[in-house]
């Protein structure tokens, strides 16, 4: 139930991490020592913006406990030890980790996520990484809240346009 905010974020405050064929832009998280400009975010979560040349890789440490998601924007990625491939796709990768076969979760609380642009393409892919917030969910239409009783307060209130003051 917190009230909604605004954060301006203006290109040139994105830093860009370049490394050996691949070029990261940082917009919340942190990553090779630096910090993306948005913050404040409930889960914590890392959202990166990565192009990669072709036959090259990006590999990110993620907790054990992590969700990861990859929304693919351009191009075919490679994932996990299959080098599953995926074109135009959105990929909830803790879903598919045992498809995938991504290392075994462990003890150890840490595992990497390796993604990799084919020999033939280049790619471009948004990686978000956060932990779950564990919270209850009720859904309806573009609304979610915790509880069916938050959710139908809000749908009167959305009816009545008194939504969000």
């Amino acid at each position: 139930m917190a009230k909604p905010r605004y954060q301006d974020v203006r290109a040139n405050t994105i830093p860009v991490i370049e490394t050996a064929g691949a070029r990261i832009r940082l917009i919340t998280g942190t990553h090779h020592g630096e910090l993306g400009p948005v913050g404040n975010v409930a889960g914590a979560p890392t959202y990166l913006d990565v192009s990669l040349e072709h036959g090259k890789s990006f590999e990110f440490p993620v907790s054990s406990t992590s969700t990861v998601l990859l929304y693919i924007l351009d191009g075919t990625v490679l994932v996990g030890s299959e080098r599953t491939p995926v074109l135009n796709d959105v990929i909830a990768l803790t879903e598919r980790l045992p498809e995938l076969k991504l290392p075994e979760r462990s003890d150890s609380l840490t595992e990497s996520v390796r993604v990799e642009a084919p020999a033939n393409s280049d790619a471009r892919f948004l990686f978000i990484a956060g932990e779950p917030l564990g919270e209850p969910i009720a859904w309806h239409g573009p609304i979610v809240m915790n509880t069916q009783e938050e959710l139908e307060v809000a749908m009167s209130d959305l009816r009545v346009r008194n939504f969000i003051k």
